[in-house]
């Protein structure tokens, strides 16, 4: 969802009805996980845009621009995600996802290039816990403690200042 997001296209879910018109329990489960993250994280995902030209980040990412008299003028959407094994066990080449394949959290280190400079703040979205970040030559680099992991995607925001 969150790479379909960076991407700015929609995700389109794959569930049907059963035949008396209701879904599977496993489905409403799954939304309800679905609105917990959105309650948390929504932010990240509504009335973004892909990174600008000429930005990159090492992990899918999103972008805002406020307006000028704004606190924060830009602001930019890490999305950590979690990692799983496969039948094969080769994490890069998976062909289902599974609560029982997600592998434990680790420390991440996220990166974004752009020229916006210093951002004037970092933290986790979900909780507002400010992490620790270094920006050098147009990149900053966020460390993420597995500590501060979940088994969903986890999403960091950086907020620059009004140029």
């Amino acid at each position: 969802f969150v790479t379909c997001r960076a991407l700015h296209v929609n995700y389109l879910l794959d569930v049907g009805p059963k035949s008396d018109g209701s879904l599977e329990d496993e489905v409403y489960t799954n939304m309800t996980i679905v609105a917990h993250w959105m309650a948390a994280n929504g932010e990240s995902v509504h009335g973004i845009t892909p990174l600008p030209t000429g930005e990159e980040a090492s992990v899918p990412a999103t972008a805002r621009s406020k307006s000028a008299d704004s606190p924060s003028a830009e602001e930019r959407y890490l999305f950590a995600l979690p990692r799983f094994k496969s039948e094969q066990g080769d994490e890069d080449n998976m062909n289902h996802v599974y609560p029982e394949d997600i592998l434990p959290p680790q420390n991440v280190a996220l990166s974004l290039t752009n020229g916006l400079g210093n951002p004037t703040a970092v933290f986790l979205l979900r909780d507002g816990s400010k992490l620790h970040f270094v920006c050098s030559n147009n990149v900053t680099t966020v460390q993420l403690p597995a500590s501060k992991r979940t088994d969903l995607v986890d999403v960091v925001k950086l907020e620059y200042p009004a140029r």
